[in-house]
């Protein structure tokens, strides 16, 4: 048996759940090297979970910033509403001032004469 068929071997008779030494027994390996394996074997698994998490994680910070997005340009489209009805307000405002102004100097204007 070579090292990678030996290595598939410890794999499998972990996975199984056999004993470390029933695995040295069949495997013709030390415990040592089998604790290598198994913790290779851990270290992977443990990696690839990490990695899962990670990816839901970005997910679902991506499905949030979307979300947050659309809320963004609905404020957005709100804002830019309010601004125009203001500007409407002075600008009729203004109008308003503007015909004062010039009621006011008529009347300036004819208690001279």
């Amino acid at each position: 048996m070579n090292k990678n068929e030996k290595e598939q071997l410890v794999i499998k008779l972990h996975q199984e759940g056999k004993p470390i030494r029933e695995i040295a027994q069949q495997a013709h390996l030390s415990f040592g090297t089998i604790a290598k394996i198994i913790k290779q074997i851990n270290r992977s698994e443990n990696s690839e979970v990490e990695s899962n998490d990670m990816r839901r994680d970005l997910a679902s910070i991506v499905l949030d910033l979307e979300i947050r997005k659309k809320e963004l340009n609905a404020q957005l489209i709100d804002l830019v509403q309010l601004i125009n009805q203001y500007q409407n307000a002075v600008d009729i405002k203004k109008e308003q001032l503007m015909e004062m102004d010039k009621q006011q100097l008529l009347i300036n204007k004819q208690s001279r004469t």
